[in-house]
C-alpha cells in the first residue's frame, strides 16, 4: 500500500504541470492574436509616488478594456538616460531600501547600461517608489532628488549608484 506522501507529491506535480501548461497555452494564444500592434493607441499611465496601503487595500482603476501592445508612461521630470528616440523605454520603479533593487543595481545595471542604454537601444527612466515599511527609503529618494536638482542627471545616477552600493551601511 502506498503512503500518502508520494501520492500527494505526485498530485501536486500533476496540478503544477497543468497550471504551467494552461498558462503557456493562454499566453501563446493571446500572443498570436496580437501580432499586429500598428493600430494600438498608447495609454498614459500615472503612478502613485508613495505606497501607504497594503496591495490588497489599493483600489486599482484599470482601463476597460485593458490595453494591448504599447503603453506610454510619461518620463516627466524623472532622471533618464539614453536616446530619447530609442524604440524601447524602460521605466524602473525602485525603492532605495529594497535589497532586490540593490542587487540589480550593484550586479547587473552596469552591464545593462553598456549593452542597451549606451548603444541607443533603450531609454531608461528611474522613478522613485519608496514603500512605507522601508522607513529610510523616502529620505534616500529625497536626497537623490536634491542631488539631481542641485547638479545634473549624471550626478544623480552616480549618487544612485552610491546609495545602492552602500545600502547595508545606511539601511537599518
Amino acid at each position: 500500500m502506498l503512503s500518502k506522501t508520494p501520492v500527494l507529491t505526485i498530485g501536486a506535480a500533476v496540478i503544477a504541470g497543468g497550471l504551467i501548461l494552461s498558462s503557456w497555452y493562454l499566453s501563446t494564444g493571446s500572443a498570436a492574436d496580437n501580432t499586429n500592434n500598428a493600430d494600438v493607441t498608447p495609454v498614459e499611465v500615472s503612478p502613485t509616488p508613495y505606497v501607504t496601503r497594503a496591495p490588497d487595500e489599493i483600489d486599482l482603476q484599470l482601463p476597460n478594456p485593458l490595453p494591448t501592445g504599447r503603453v506610454s508612461i510619461s518620463e516627466g521630470d524623472d532622471p533618464a538616460m539614453g536616446d530619447p528616440e530609442a524604440v524601447v523605454q524602460l521605466v524602473e520603479y525602485s525603492d532605495y531600501q529594497c535589497p532586490l533593487c540593490a542587487n540589480f543595481h550593484n550586479n547587473y545595471f552596469a552591464r545593462f547600461k553598456e549593452e542597451y542604454i549606451d548603444t541607443g537601444l533603450v531609454r531608461y527612466v528611474y522613478k522613485d517608489f519608496p514603500i512605507e515599511k522601508h522607513k529610510s527609503a523616502k529620505f534616500a529618494s529625497y536626497s537623490a532628488n536634491c542631488v539631481e536638482y542641485l547638479s545634473d542627471t549624471d550626478t544623480f545616477f552616480q549618487y544612485n549608484e552610491l546609495l545602492y552600493g552602500r545600502q547595508t551601511d545606511w539601511s537599518p
